[in-house]
């Protein structure tokens, strides 16, 4: 019986690669998340620095709804696709693009009923706000629905190397693109939040070149999601 139970243990145990790979991924996350973190502090530093209390509450206007808009309307499908990759039950040309042309769908959607209704939801005392909101809206919807969406495959196949890498460029380009502006002198709440566009549209626009050639909407497969 020992010697039964130490073949178990032997045969379950992780192999040297396998535990090469976890370490990777745990050192990845969690440099990842310290980079956001970290950047999440910065931004929010020089945005108040360069704006002033004025500039800095327009800006929070402008990122609010956009940023509230995506997370309610995409009802987990990050996670859905990402959940239907690790159980590799169907073809994976088939859910990437089924994932790709539903988030253009919802961002569609959602764009569609917000830019309506902007004028009831922005408040009174910012309504000077609502130009850059306008063109900051129809850019980051569909840019953090793809981009967000696309990388769920990353997360489903424990890629966690350019899933990480990728979750941190956004705040990363945010930071370096307001000490570029403030050295350049153009600092205006659009150029903040042009910078903050930037990396959430590069992000998207990276990963949507990687899967490209699965992305034809001949892959799709109704039902999938």
């Amino acid at each position: 019986p020992l010697r039964r139970q130490r073949q178990m243990c032997i045969r379950d145990s992780p192999s040297p690669g396998q535990n090469v790979s976890l370490r990777r991924a745990y050192v990845s996350t969690f440099g990842g998340s310290f980079v956001i973190q970290a950047a999440g502090v910065l931004s929010g530093v020089l945005s108040a620095r360069l704006l002033g209390p004025e500039g800095r509450g327009l800006l929070v206007v402008v990122y609010l709804i956009p940023s509230l808009a995506c997370t309610l309307a995409n009802l987990s499908l990050p996670m859905a696709v990402a959940y239907l990759v690790s159980k590799r039950q169907y073809d994976g040309r088939s859910v990437a693009a089924s994932a790709f042309w539903l988030s253009v769908g919802m961002a569609v959607l959602v764009q569609a009923l917000l830019m309506f209704t902007l004028h009831l939801v922005v408040p009174v005392d910012k309504s000077d706000a609502t130009g850059v909101l306008r063109w900051y809206f129809l850019l980051y919807v569909p840019a953090t629905f793809l981009g967000t969406t696309l990388l769920g495959i990353d997360h489903g196949r424990q890629d966690f190397v350019r899933y990480n890498v990728l979750r941190v460029l956004p705040p990363v380009f945010y930071v370096a693109g307001m000490i570029a502006i403030r050295a350049m002198g153009a600092i205006s709440v659009a150029s903040v939040a042009a910078c903050n566009l930037a990396g959430v549209a590069f992000v998207a626009v990276m990963r949507m070149l990687v899967q490209w050639r699965q992305l034809s909407p001949a892959n799709v497969r109704i039902g999938i999601l």
